[in-house]
């Protein structure tokens, strides 16, 4: 069975970040009007932007 995590963050206010749980892609999927599509994210995708975000944020705590 697949399992599918959302991450949302709706504005630019980290404590309003929160997630949705699916039991699969295609329950999560969205639909994008101006690309008339659905757009999903695989892991990889997703495991990337958190490193970069994680990355961006060790550096400027190291600043």
């Amino acid at each position: 069975m697949s399992h599918t995590i959302l991450l949302v963050q709706p504005t630019k206010r980290p404590e309003g970040r929160t997630y949705a749980d699916y039991e699969s892609v295609n329950e999560c999927m969205e639909y994008r009007a101006d690309t008339q599509t659905y757009q999903p994210y695989n892991k990889d995708w997703i495991k990337e932007k958190i490193y970069v975000l994680l990355r961006r944020q060790a550096q400027q705590a190291g600043k």
